[in-house]
């Protein structure tokens, strides 16, 4: 019996926190809420979507890894978009994005996000750099993180038409 107790333990805090989910694992259903930060000492390493044409909206995941340093003094962003309109975001000074939250809306087919930034001791943010758009209208996002990098901040745009956003990522060095 007393080997259950650790078993008993983590599924206790998984119904109380309702928002922790597995690394990796999608975080929300079409049409719903989704809300993912990395635990404590963790940075992003993945971030993962699909669209449904059905919902004209997307799933997420994500994946963390150990960071070069504790993090610390985190914190929630208010909403940094209005629907149907662009999103752009950079943690300030040499904090981190640890975690992303968003909530959609049928009427506009689209997210409102949030950012979780964070900072990591002993380190600075160096030699950043924007990637490329990382999806296509309505296609798969599969970003990783290359190792010793972390996402200072994100760029997405809208497209009424496709109901879709497309991706781009600001990621700097950590040292």
């Amino acid at each position: 019996m007393t080997t259950m107790l650790p078993t008993i333990t983590v599924c206790l805090l998984v119904l109380v926190q309702g928002w922790y989910v597995v690394d990796g694992q999608y975080v929300n259903g079409f049409d719903e809420n989704a809300r993912f930060e990395c635990p404590a000492n963790k940075t992003l390493s993945f971030i993962g979507s699909i669209h449904s044409n059905r919902y004209k909206d997307r799933r997420w995941q994500y994946k963390c890894r150990l960071s070069p340093g504790a993090t610390s003094d985190c914190y929630w962003t208010n909403y940094l978009n209005a629907f149907e309109q662009r999103l752009q975001h950079n943690c300030p000074g040499d904090e981190v994005v640890n975690g992303m939250m968003s909530y959609h809306s049928d009427q506009y087919q689209d997210r409102r996000f949030m950012l979780r930034c964070c900072r990591v001791a002993s380190k600075a943010t160096k030699n950043c750099y924007h990637t490329a758009f990382v999806n296509y209208w309505e296609k798969p996002v599969n970003f990783n993180v290359p190792t010793g990098r972390a996402i200072k901040g994100v760029y997405s745009i809208h497209n009424n038409h496709r109901k879709d956003r497309r991706w781009q990522f600001y990621v700097c060095h950590l040292a």
